[in-house]
């Protein structure tokens, strides 16, 4: 069902009433949610491949979200490492990326929307992987601000522009999309390890 996070119920009223806190907790619920469902495909599909080890954030070369703030985007791919952490019973905390996040070992998502000693321990355990992965999508948004509709694929387009062919041959690239209501899928685009420009014969 679609939830009132995003609505205009005064007619009198130029701007859009939003529920700031709903909304940023429905994102991070779907975002979950459609985590969870895009990696047990991608597990069932490696298993039948022979391939065991579970699949992570690290297999993306490149992470892109809906972007209604940047920050919000950050949080993003931080939550994102929280999901494998929390899956994975054998993550290593005192080095690597999940080092610093110990004390949170065993919580359940639904209880961590909330918490901002998390939030602040998952931002400082992911800003590498959030410079390399999504960072550079964020070009677009950082000048333009909230896309609405089209910002998951202005973080596409921010991407293509600033890396090479040759640099993204064979990158698989993940895009979580959301809208006002909950609506939100999550699937991956995987770049041609073909570079070669296309030539029509004369």
């Amino acid at each position: 069902d679609a939830l009132p996070i995003f609505y205009k119920p005064d007619l009198s009223s130029e701007y859009p009433v939003v529920d700031g806190k709903l909304s940023i907790e429905c994102y991070f619920s779907a975002l979950d949610q459609c985590y969870s469902v895009y990696r047990k495909k991608i597990n069932e599909q490696q298993k039948r491949d022979e391939i065991s080890k579970p699949f992570t954030l690290s297999e993306f070369q490149h992470m892109i979200f809906h972007t209604p703030f940047c920050k919000l985007v950050q949080k993003s791919l931080a939550r994102l490492m929280l999901n494998d952490f929390l899956s994975d019973s054998s993550a290593n905390t005192e080095s690597g990326i999940y080092q610093g996040l110990e004390a949170f070992r065993g919580m359940k998502l639904e209880d961590t929307y909330s918490n901002k000693e998390l939030e602040k321990a998952l931002l400082k355990a992911s800003q590498g992987v959030f410079n390399e992965k999504t960072k550079p999508s964020l070009l677009l948004s950082t000048q333009n601000g909230n896309m609405y509709t089209p910002s998951v694929y202005g973080c596409l387009a921010s991407v293509l522009a600033q890396y090479s062919a040759q640099q993204l041959a064979g990158s698989r690239i993940g895009a979580f999309s959301y809208g006002s209501g909950l609506a939100s899928s999550m699937f991956s685009l995987r770049v041609s390890q073909d570079t070669a420009p296309d030539r029509k014969s004369t």
